[in-house]
């Protein structure tokens, strides 16, 4: 294989035939890239030229090679084959196509699986590596949370530290205007990527048509859910790099959904336009050819079976590829976000500890943690605020608005850092569940949500659930609201005014919603239909 060209490692590295570091990689005048999964080593190489010329003709700018291909690249070990992929290299090159070059750690060849096996846990506690995962194969009950929440921090500790170990090898080796990225599925166990932050950036993946749930309108279940794409733009915007792609995202019918429904004309499109103004460097699609045999032959592909027909997706690929011609003749590097809405700037706090744990102890059989996170964020969404989600590294005070969703574990460092932000001017938004635990989901031995209560303007909490069909009443300045799945229920401290009460139950008349001094509010029902609370 050319060294001077690839370098095989075990994450992604961008090979480009053109000199380009991370920030030059993407320059802003070209606005977006296009790029297709393509699998020499699935079809005929009499038919690789043909492919990628299709490819290039397009007006796709990047393909995407060998995640799955180690047992071609090495059949044995020791005993290595790269020539065939140097032929489909060589052949991008020609067609003016740069290629993302991945190691194939996802598909191991039998060979390894032989000789390194699988078992290694016992039943008996001796060392680390007897101990037993409190899982339901293993714990005959409902297992220990704080088991479970370090389980899932440890798996996430692993994974990070793995990618990070291998982008730091590889940097030994690549050359220096070459990028490293990682592919992740966002909200997935047991990945935190918070925590990887060794590659230049990180990309995600994305299948919104594939019957897991119904949209919005009659025709929802055909476009996917907006968040799905909205909120991880704006959580990989904000990790390592400050910069995101999306490296797989659906092209068309798939074959391992729920049910498998053809996507509405031009959803595929909204995607990608999507992922553009969400400040995204490339949208990458899987794949480029549907494939003739195998468990995947029902996924559709930019061409159809007879190797040469655009499919719907594709015939939607070649119309961005064309709309981005004009909106590059019509940039203005000097355009700059409008005062109005920069002022609308809001940072969303999320951290998967929080989510890893409230999974796990619902309290309820109604709560799920991120439709929770998401009513908030498409609330924020609906009036045109820019939404960011962060972790706590980032600095809080470049926001003007501040919200932590059900961000149950604190300690009071944080709680002394929310404190300085509204004290600064800034408003905080806090909702129901919020520092119940410390950061080991242990309760405070104190009254529920202590380390909130002053900043929060709390003197006393607790929290309530209703049956399924049970709706129970909020008056929130004269207007009636739902809620049903969570309500806090307390009463308020001195100096704190009161926006909501509930208006039945047997805590009728209690403070639903308020506002502290700092601009601190408080929102303490999972409401049927939330709303945000005005702070001015």
């Amino acid at each position: 294989m050319k060294n001077f060209l690839f370098v095989l490692t075990l994450l992604f590295s961008l090979s480009s035939f053109s000199q380009s570091p991370v920030d030059k990689s993407f320059p802003p005048e070209e606005l977006f890239a296009l790029g297709s999964y393509y699998y020499p080593e699935q079809w005929d190489s009499s038919q690789w030229e043909r492919d990628l010329k299709k490819m290039s003709e397009m007006g796709i700018k990047f393909t995407h090679f060998a995640e799955f291909a180690w047992s071609m690249m090495e059949p044995e070990e020791g005993e290595y084959h790269f020539e065939w992929l140097d032929r489909a290299v060589s052949l991008a090159e020609k067609y003016g196509l740069k290629v993302i070059m991945c190691t194939p750690t996802p598909t191991p060849p039998v060979w390894l699986s032989k000789k390194y096996g699988a078992s290694f846990w016992s039943e008996t506690y001796q060392n680390f590596e007897q101990v037993r995962l409190p899982n339901q194969q293993e714990v005959p009950d409902k297992a220990n949370p704080h088991a479970m929440l370090d389980l899932n921090r440890f798996m996430a500790d692993e994974l990070a530290g793995f990618v990070n170990m291998q982008a730091d090898i590889l940097r030994r080796h690549i050359h220096k205007d070459q990028w490293i990225t990682t592919n992740l599925i966002p909200i997935f166990n047991p990945v935190d990527p918070v925590r990887i932050d060794h590659p230049d950036f990180l990309t995600y993946t994305r299948y919104l048509v594939t019957g897991h749930n119904q949209g919005i309108g009659s025709q929802g279940f055909r476009m996917g859910i907006p968040e799905d794409l909205g909120f991880s733009n704006d959580q990989f915007r904000n990790r390592v790099g400050k910069a995101f792609g999306v490296m797989e995202l659906q092209p068309g019918q798939v074959n391992w959904g729920v049910y498998n429904p053809q996507p509405l004309p031009g959803a595929i499109r909204m995607w990608v336009y999507h992922v553009f103004a969400g400040g995204g460097k490339f949208v990458c699609n899987y794949r480029f050819r549907q494939p003739l045999k195998g468990s995947e032959q029902y996924h559709y592909g930019m061409i159809m079976t007879d190797g040469v027909t655009l499919s719907p997706g594709g015939e939607e690929y070649v119309r961005i590829t064309q709309e981005m011609k004009k909106l590059r003749a019509a940039y203005d590097k000097k355009n700059r976000m409008p005062g109005q809405l920069a002022s609308r700037r809001i940072g969303l706090l999320f951290d998967m500890s929080n989510y890893w744990e409230m999974e796990f102890q619902r309290q309820t059989d109604q709560w799920r943690t991120m439709a929770h996170v998401h009513k908030y964020y498409n609330l924020l969404k609906s009036f045109a605020a820019p939404v960011d989600v962060i972790s706590e590294k980032e600095d809080f005070s470049g926001y003007p608005f501040l919200i932590a969703p059900a961000y149950q574990l604190l300690d009071n460092k944080l709680v002394e850092r929310w404190t300085e932000y509204v004290k600064k001017g800034g408003h905080l938004i806090l909702t129901c569940r919020t520092g119940q635990k410390d950061r080991d989901a242990k309760l405070w031995e104190a009254p529920l949500a202590a380390p909130i209560h002053q900043l929060a303007g709390i003197n006393s909490l607790y929290y309530d659930h209703l049956p399924h069909n049970l709706y129970g009443k909020i008056d929130f300045e004269g207007k009636e609201f739902a809620w049903n799945n969570w309500g806090d229920v307390l009463t308020p401290a001195a100096g704190t005014d009161v926006w909501a009460v509930y208006t039945d139950q047997f805590y009728k008349g209690a403070t639903a919603n308020w506002k502290k001094r700092w601009y601190v509010v408080y929102i303490q029902k999972q409401a049927y239909r939330p709303k945000i609370c005005r702070t001015e």
